[in-house]
C-alpha cells in the first residue's frame, strides 16, 4: 500500500514536468495543406511552453517557438482568425502578448474542433490573461487586462467577446 502511495505521489509531481518540455522542430517543411497537420501537436505543446515560461526565460527558445508558432499560424489553412481591436487592447502595452494569444486560440481549436470565433477569442484572451497574472512583474502594467482579469472573475469574458465583435 505504501509502494502504490509513493509511486502515485512521485508520478504526481514529474506529469507536471513532462507538461513543460518542448522541442522547437527544426526546419519544419509547411508547403502543402497536409503539412500543417503533422505539426498540430507540437503547436499545442508550444502554446503550453509559451505561455508557462516567463518572457525573460530562456529568451533564444521562446523567439525560436513563437516564429514557428507564427509560420503554423499564418500558414495553416485549418484556421482563420480576425484579430478585432476591442479585443486586442492589451497589445499595445505588451506586444508580445499577441502571439500568446493567437496560440491560445490556436490550441482551444486544435483540441475541440470549435471553429467559432467568440470562442476562440475566449480561449486567447484566457490564456493573455492568466499569463499576465503570473508573471505581471516582467510585464508593462496594463489596466485593460486587470479589467479582462476581473471580467474573467466574474464569468462575464465571453460578454465582453460578444460585445467587441459586434
Amino acid at each position: 500500500m505504501r509502494l502504490i502511495f509513493c509511486s502515485l505521489l512521485l508520478l504526481a509531481f514529474t506529469l507536471p514536468a513532462a507538461a513543460q518540455e518542448f522541442t522547437v522542430p527544426k526546419n519544419p517543411k509547411m508547403d502543402k495543406a497536409e503539412d500543417y497537420k503533422v505539426y498540430e501537436k507540437d503547436v499545442i505543446a508550444c502554446v503550453n511552453w509559451l505561455s508557462s515560461h516567463g518572457p525573460e526565460e530562456e529568451a533564444l527558445k521562446r523567439k525560436k517557438a513563437s516564429a514557428f508558432l507564427m509560420t503554423w499560424l499564418t500558414g495553416t489553412p485549418a484556421l482563420t482568425m480576425e484579430l478585432h481591436a476591442g479585443v486586442m487592447e492589451y497589445a499595445e502595452k505588451n506586444p508580445e502578448l499577441l502571439i500568446l494569444f493567437m496560440g491560445g486560440w490556436a490550441k482551444y481549436y486544435l483540441e475541440t474542433g470549435d471553429d467559432d470565433a467568440i470562442a476562440g477569442n475566449v480561449a486567447g484572451l484566457e490564456v493573455v490573461i492568466n499569463y499576465y497574472l503570473q508573471y505581471k512583474d516582467d510585464l508593462n502594467k496594463d489596466r485593460s487586462l486587470k479589467k479582462l482579469a476581473k471580467k474573467m472573475e466574474e464569468g462575464e469574458l465571453q460578454d465582453f467577446v460578444k460585445e467587441a465583435l459586434e
